[in-house]
Protein backbone atom coordinates (compact mmCIF):
# COMPACT_ATOMS: atom_id res chain seq x y z
CA UNK A 1 0.00 0.00 0.00
CA UNK A 2 1.24 3.44 -0.73
CA UNK A 3 0.01 6.54 1.38
CA UNK A 4 0.39 10.07 1.00
CA UNK A 5 0.75 12.24 3.68
CA UNK A 6 -0.20 16.50 2.81
CA UNK A 7 -0.73 19.68 4.46
CA UNK A 8 -4.50 21.04 4.17
CA UNK A 9 -4.48 23.49 2.30
CA UNK A 10 -7.71 25.83 2.73
CA UNK A 11 -7.20 27.63 0.17
CA UNK A 12 -7.72 24.94 -2.45
CA UNK A 13 -6.29 25.18 -6.09
CA UNK A 14 -5.45 27.87 -7.71
CA UNK A 15 -7.37 27.10 -10.48
CA UNK A 16 -10.77 26.91 -8.38
CA UNK A 17 -9.65 30.24 -7.16
CA UNK A 18 -8.80 31.68 -10.66
CA UNK A 19 -12.01 30.47 -11.96
CA UNK A 20 -14.88 31.34 -9.45
CA UNK A 21 -13.10 34.85 -9.05
CA UNK A 22 -12.12 35.47 -12.60
CA UNK A 23 -9.04 36.81 -12.28
CA UNK A 24 -6.86 37.95 -9.05
CA UNK A 25 -5.63 41.44 -8.19
CA UNK A 26 -2.44 42.40 -8.80
CA UNK A 27 -1.20 41.67 -5.20
CA UNK A 28 -2.59 38.46 -5.25
CA UNK A 29 -0.65 37.64 -8.67
CA UNK A 30 2.45 39.58 -7.17
CA UNK A 31 2.64 37.39 -3.84
CA UNK A 32 1.74 33.96 -5.65
CA UNK A 33 4.32 34.73 -8.58
CA UNK A 34 7.10 35.91 -5.93
CA UNK A 35 6.41 32.53 -3.96
CA UNK A 36 6.72 30.51 -7.17
CA UNK A 37 9.92 32.41 -8.14
CA UNK A 38 11.98 31.39 -4.78
CA UNK A 39 10.34 28.10 -5.39
CA UNK A 40 11.97 27.86 -9.01
CA UNK A 41 15.40 29.39 -7.73
CA UNK A 42 15.45 26.18 -5.32
CA UNK A 43 14.70 23.65 -7.77
CA UNK A 44 17.73 24.91 -10.25
CA UNK A 45 20.14 25.10 -7.55
CA UNK A 46 19.04 21.77 -6.92
CA UNK A 47 19.21 20.41 -10.83
CA UNK A 48 15.54 20.24 -10.93
CA UNK A 49 13.77 21.71 -14.14
CA UNK A 50 9.83 21.44 -12.40
CA UNK A 51 8.32 21.29 -16.41
CA UNK A 52 4.28 21.58 -15.39
CA UNK A 53 3.45 24.66 -13.61
CA UNK A 54 -0.14 25.03 -13.98
CA UNK A 55 -2.92 26.58 -11.84
CA UNK A 56 -4.02 23.34 -10.60
CA UNK A 57 -0.44 22.26 -9.33
CA UNK A 58 -0.70 25.29 -6.82
CA UNK A 59 -2.06 24.72 -3.82
CA UNK A 60 -3.17 28.07 -1.52
CA UNK A 61 -2.42 28.12 2.23
CA UNK A 62 -5.20 29.97 4.36
CA UNK A 63 -2.77 32.86 4.39
CA UNK A 64 -2.99 33.39 0.53
CA UNK A 65 0.66 31.59 0.10
CA UNK A 66 1.04 29.03 -2.54
CA UNK A 67 2.57 26.02 -2.92
CA UNK A 68 3.69 23.65 -5.89
CA UNK A 69 2.79 19.95 -5.74
CA UNK A 70 3.34 17.05 -8.31
CA UNK A 71 6.32 17.07 -9.41
CA UNK A 72 5.40 13.82 -11.38
CA UNK A 73 7.27 15.53 -14.60
CA UNK A 74 10.14 16.84 -12.85
CA UNK A 75 13.42 16.21 -14.30
CA UNK A 76 16.89 16.05 -12.06
CA UNK A 77 19.46 17.81 -14.97
CA UNK A 78 23.01 16.24 -14.25
CA UNK A 79 25.54 18.73 -13.36
CA UNK A 80 26.49 20.83 -17.00
CA UNK A 81 23.39 19.54 -18.70
CA UNK A 82 21.79 22.71 -20.13
CA UNK A 83 19.33 20.95 -21.55
CA UNK A 84 16.30 17.84 -22.17
CA UNK A 85 14.46 16.72 -24.98
CA UNK A 86 11.29 15.01 -23.31
CA UNK A 87 8.15 16.19 -24.18
CA UNK A 88 6.73 17.00 -20.78
CA UNK A 89 3.79 19.57 -19.44
CA UNK A 90 0.49 20.74 -19.98
CA UNK A 91 -0.33 22.03 -23.77
CA UNK A 92 -1.55 25.73 -22.53
CA UNK A 93 1.95 26.30 -20.54
CA UNK A 94 4.77 24.78 -22.34
CA UNK A 95 7.80 26.46 -23.69
CA UNK A 96 8.00 26.87 -27.48
CA UNK A 97 10.77 25.20 -27.22
CA UNK A 98 9.78 22.19 -25.68
CA UNK A 99 7.00 22.13 -27.94
CA UNK A 100 9.50 22.60 -31.00
CA UNK A 101 11.75 19.49 -29.23
CA UNK A 102 14.82 21.77 -29.47
CA UNK A 103 15.62 21.28 -25.74
CA UNK A 104 14.79 23.06 -22.74
CA UNK A 105 16.05 23.66 -19.43
CA UNK A 106 15.49 26.15 -16.57
CA UNK A 107 13.92 28.84 -18.82
CA UNK A 108 10.91 26.59 -19.57
CA UNK A 109 9.92 27.15 -15.95
CA UNK A 110 10.20 30.59 -16.73
CA UNK A 111 8.19 30.55 -19.63
CA UNK A 112 5.46 28.91 -17.41
CA UNK A 113 5.64 31.32 -14.79
CA UNK A 114 4.85 34.08 -17.12
CA UNK A 115 2.10 32.26 -18.57
CA UNK A 116 0.86 31.95 -15.25
CA UNK A 117 0.81 35.48 -13.61
CA UNK A 118 -0.84 36.56 -17.54
CA UNK A 119 -3.43 33.45 -16.46
CA UNK A 120 -3.88 34.99 -12.63
CA UNK A 121 -4.53 38.84 -14.10
CA UNK A 122 -6.56 38.26 -16.60
CA UNK A 123 -8.57 35.10 -15.48
CA UNK A 124 -7.73 33.07 -18.99
CA UNK A 125 -4.08 31.39 -19.92
CA UNK A 126 -2.32 33.47 -22.68
CA UNK A 127 -3.10 31.22 -25.49
CA UNK A 128 -6.29 29.96 -24.66
CA UNK A 129 -9.15 30.41 -27.63
CA UNK A 130 -12.57 30.09 -26.59
CA UNK A 131 -14.20 26.97 -28.06
CA UNK A 132 -10.74 25.21 -29.08
CA UNK A 133 -9.44 22.41 -27.50
CA UNK A 134 -7.07 21.28 -30.12
CA UNK A 135 -3.58 20.97 -28.47
CA UNK A 136 -1.86 21.46 -32.21
CA UNK A 137 -3.98 24.59 -32.85
CA UNK A 138 -2.33 25.89 -29.20
CA UNK A 139 1.45 24.98 -29.87
CA UNK A 140 1.04 26.93 -33.61
CA UNK A 141 -0.07 30.06 -31.42
CA UNK A 142 2.57 29.31 -28.60
CA UNK A 143 5.55 29.21 -31.37
CA UNK A 144 3.91 31.91 -33.47
CA UNK A 145 3.46 34.43 -30.98
CA UNK A 146 -0.44 34.23 -31.34
CA UNK A 147 -1.33 34.89 -27.59
CA UNK A 148 -3.40 37.38 -25.99
CA UNK A 149 -1.93 40.89 -25.03
CA UNK A 150 -3.05 42.34 -21.45
CA UNK A 151 -3.95 45.36 -23.81
CA UNK A 152 -7.00 43.27 -25.67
Amino acid sequence: MLYMIMDFEPGGELFSIIQKAGALTPKQAQTIAATLALVFEFCHNQHVVYRDLKPENILIDSMGHAKLTDFGLSKRMAVGEGRTFTLAGTPDYMAPEVIQNTGHGKAADWWTLGILVYEMLTGVPAFYKPGSFDAEATFRRIVTGEGRSLQA
